[in-house]
């Protein structure tokens, strides 16, 4: 089974804060939920191990 995040890295926190607050001023606060679970899985990603293989397997100097 997949690792939970707890808690989301400072950056991830604040992007997620300023995208509810523009949900909501633009009329839209159904959208919380769907930034909390977009931002959660960010998280997730960036957390786990499968970047570390990949980022191996890259040129070196960027150009595939």
């Amino acid at each position: 089974m997949s690792q939970m995040v707890q808690s989301l890295p400072p950056e991830l926190e604040a992007w997620l804060a300023r995208a509810v607050a523009d949900a909501r001023a633009r009329g839209l606060p159904q959208l919380e939920p769907l930034l909390r679970g977009l931002a959660a899985s960010t998280a997730a990603l960036r957390a786990s191990d499968w970047l570390d293989s990949v980022a191996r397997r890259l040129p070196k100097d960027g150009c595939s």
